[in-house]
């Protein structure tokens, strides 16, 4: 009979990438350490080295998730650019994330109290994205560089929230198979409908 071990490599971090694929298939009600320790062939006990209980991993998993995605989005930030190439950039690495790790897109499309934002007083915020703060106080520098009035602020910005995360669905679910590189599409799309030229 063979024993489990309780440690091998980074657990924790496997367990949490895990986590987030038996999340994204099962759901909430589908999962439980039990499963995960299976899963990462460890014994039914080695998860509680690591985490309380299943509400403490699936917590960690949110972090690890909007964490990841924060970073990609700040690493990608060349602050030489003007704000309406950089607000492209940005544009860019978000589709190009949520392309690339389909799980993560998965996971915030079905969590929506992760990456989400409220309207008040006609302005829109976001309290758990840096990401979203970045993509925000970028898009107001370009909004003041092409004199567009503060009134419109709030709808653009939902305008270009609603494109790049479209054509990441899109492209993530192969929905649309694309003759030329989604940063170049996006490049049109944003220049049509924001009237930038």
């Amino acid at each position: 009979m063979s024993i489990k071990n309780y440690h091998h490599g980074d657990l924790k971090k496997q367990m949490i990438l895990k986590g987030l694929e038996l999340l994204n298939e099962k759901g909430t009600d589908g999962f439980s350490l039990r499963k995960i320790a299976a899963m990462c062939d460890v014994s039914h006990t080695a998860p509680y080295k690591h985490f309380k209980d299943k509400h403490d991993l699936i917590n960690e998993i949110s972090n690890y998730v909007i964490s990841e995605f924060d970073n990609s989005i700040i690493n990608s930030l060349d602050k030489s650019l003007n704000p309406k190439d950089l607000m492209i950039e940005i544009g860019k690495s978000y589709i190009k994330f949520m392309v690339e790790n389909s799980n993560y897109l998965k996971f915030l499309m079905f969590n929506d109290s992760l990456f989400s934002a409220k309207m008040v007083d006609g302005d829109i915020l976001n309290s758990n994205s840096k990401s979203f703060n970045i993509f925000k106080d970028n898009a107001i520098k370009m909004f003041e560089c092409y004199g567009i009035e503060k009134e419109e602020y709030t709808l653009n910005i939902i305008t270009m929230w609603s494109v790049v995360q479209g054509v990441s669905v899109l492209v993530a679910n192969k929905n649309i198979v694309l003759d030329c590189d989604y940063d170049i599409l996006l490049d049109k799309i944003l220049r049509n409908k924001l009237k930038l030229d």
